[in-house]
């Protein structure tokens, strides 16, 4: 994923992934970045994926200074 700062200020952004799945599955995670102005971050991660098939939804929510700036999810499929 990527993420852009649009303002002419540094922002401090938490970024907060939580994955749910079947088999009563979570995890979460949490990156801290501080963007400059204009800039854009693209970064990607891999994972061994869960023994239990089955659908996990990976929601990552972009938060600063306490304003939610985005959330978006996905779906991974686990056969």
């Amino acid at each position: 994923g990527s993420i852009t700062n649009t303002t002419s200020k540094s922002l401090k952004v938490t970024v907060n992934y939580d994955v749910v799945g079947p088999c009563n599955y979570t995890d979460t995670y949490t990156v801290k970045i501080t963007l400059r102005p204009g800039e854009t971050r693209t970064s990607s991660n891999s994972y061994t994926a869960p023994a239990c098939p089955g659908d996990y939804i990976i929601t990552a929510s972009a938060t600063s200074g306490g304003t939610v700036l985005d959330v978006k999810s996905t779906t991974v499929t686990v056969q």
